[in-house]
């Protein structure tokens, strides 16, 4: 063995041992010998990842792989360093070339299918993490990233088997808890849920996504006042977008005489459901000025308790305290669900903009029904809620009905799938939710998938139909076909499938075909 080969043994094992000013003594004395030695310069961007030197790092890996370019190990943890600097896809590149090299590494096999998650492409590290799973059964990061991939590609029970082996193989494993909580819960298996998050908690107590994932579950079974409690663990996540100020966050002490600037997070129905709060502190004596995206602008100044409306471009007014939304029911003591402040509507569009509706639509002796058959499909969860519109076609059965089209984005090009039920459409003049709100108040019924248009028809007190799914969404809460946020929703949940939905929506809507009589304008 030569003197060389004896260094780097001990530079590694230096580095492995934790003491890394050591190794790199180590490392520049067999450098100093053999400047481009590919394992030495392997061995110093090993050292500079673990200091943090992520850049460093890969420019070494990449000499290394200039003069070993067959070493698999090389390509691997270049891929390594690459996915710490969020370069997924060149740390993809470098772990499928370091797995062509070398197809028997269980890890290599690993650290690709977590490259390809990193991007998004679940089938593709579905694959890779298979093959990590069966060349290591006993690897419990893998049966875990495997179960990710499975549950993002719809096997709902496959990921749950995954998930139930990583913890079988690894009990402390906190991550795979939580993952196997969601997706009991996904399965109405809530009992079983709440026991794996809280025993992801006991074993880490301060990861975040658990906290924050029992909330929702706790939201989802009417308990609000542990679960809003819970849901502030969401500013802890990863990629949580936390808006820094110069002036105190309002933490439910007395606002009267108080400017607040409310602000929106997550999405449009997010929005548009707590913005109902901006009355409850107008009503307790605060000026309420509410940032939002230009979309929910206009619609946000027909707010009740609104002041004033902030979008992004215009100079920030002064405050004295602020509050992003969803905080809102926790310090306004929405404890229960027959707590939360639910007087409709809370929004009125202002003539400016319902007129014009009113003279678009012009008079119908039939009930004019809108329809929402398609949520945002970068949803994840969108697979579940949305439903192809050819399967409201049996609508049109049920007797005269003038059926107009509330849906934007990629799926208003569908409504030709279902002639039967002459859509009107409005596509190119819902500009913002302002103009998609003057037209519902035109309408008699709105029936929708859980999306921004169920929350803003139930803001403006219209009757709404919510087509649920079998795992709906925290606010619908369980078996109830009511809603304590809209007290004009109705709710159809799924029994067995989308077809069984339609089947009921399209009997009570008979129903109310043969009993709905416009009078005859004056």
């Amino acid at each position: 063995m030569g003197v060389e080969h004896e260094l780097i043994l001990k530079g590694m094992a230096e580095l492995h041992g934790g003491n890394l000013d050591a190794a790199e003594r180590t490392c520049a004395q067999l450098m100093a010998a053999r400047p481009n030695d590919a394992e030495a310069l392997n061995l110093r961007a090993l050292i500079a990842h673990q200091r943090g030197q992520l850049a460093d790092a890969v420019k070494l890996y990449q000499k290394a792989i200039a003069l070993r370019p067959d070493a698999a190990g090389f390509h691997n943890n270049l891929g390594v360093s690459l996915t710490a600097l969020d370069r997924a896809s060149e740390a993809a590149e470098s772990h499928r070339k370091a797995a062509s090299l070398n197809p028997n590494s269980a890890q290599i096999q690993y650290n690709l299918g977590m490259a390809l998650q990193a991007q998004g492409r679940y089938a593709e590290a579905l694959a890779a993490l298979r093959t990590a799973a069966a060349q290591r059964p006993d690897h419990a990061e893998s049966h875990n990233g495997l179960g990710i991939s499975l549950y993002m590609t719809g096997d709902l029970h496959g990921s749950i088997a995954a998930f139930e082996r990583a913890v079988a193989l690894r009990p402390d494993f906190a991550s795979a808890w939580s993952n196997l909580a969601i997706e009991l819960r996904d399965v109405n298996r809530l009992d079983e849920a709440r026991a794996a998050y809280r025993r992801a908690i006991a074993l880490q107590p301060d990861h975040p996504d658990a906290h924050k994932n029992l909330a929702i579950l706790l939201l989802l079974t009417g308990d609000y006042a542990d679960g809003f409690w819970q849901y502030e663990w969401r500013w802890k996540c990863d990629g949580a977008q936390i808006r820094r100020f110069d002036r105190p966050r309002w933490a439910g002490q007395d606002p009267a005489g108080q400017t607040i600037l409310l602000y929106e997070e997550q999405g449009y129905g997010d929005v548009i459901q707590f913005a109902r709060y901006a009355r409850v502190l107008a009503d307790r004596g605060a000026r309420v000025i509410f940032g939002c995206r230009p979309e929910l602008g206009r619609l946000m100044a027909c707010c009740a308790g609104v002041a004033q409306v902030l979008v992004p471009g215009q100079q920030m007014p002064a405050f004295d305290l602020h509050s992003p939304l969803l905080s809102l029911p926790l310090f306004c003591g929405t404890t229960t669900p027959e707590a939360v402040p639910a007087e409709v509507p809370y929004i009125r569009m202002s003539p400016e903009i319902a007129q014009p509706w009113r003279e678009r639509v012009g008079f119908c002796a039939a009930l004019r029904v809108g329809l929402c058959w398609a949520g945002n499909p970068q949803n994840r969860n969108d697979r579940y809620r949305s439903i192809p519109l050819e399967k409201f076609a049996s609508l049109a059965s049920v007797g005269e009905i003038e059926f107009h089209s509330l849906q934007v984005g990629p799926s208003a090009a569908d409504r030709s799938r279902a002639p039967e039920l002459n859509l009107r459409d409005h596509g190119s003049e819902l500009k913002d939710f302002a103009e998609t709100a003057g037209l519902i108040e035109q309408l008699d019924l709105v029936i929708s998938v859980d999306t921004s248009i169920a929350h803003l028809a139930g803001a403006l007190g219209k009757p709404v139909w919510v087509l649920l799914p079998e795992a709906p969404d925290w606010r619908w809460l369980l078996e109830r076909s009511d809603s304590p946020w809209y007290p004009t929703a109705r709710l159809f949940r799924v029994q067995r499938d989308w077809d069984d939905v339609l089947a009921r929506v399209t009997d009570e809507l008979g129903q109310w075909v043969q009993k709905f009589r416009r009078p005859s304008p004056v």
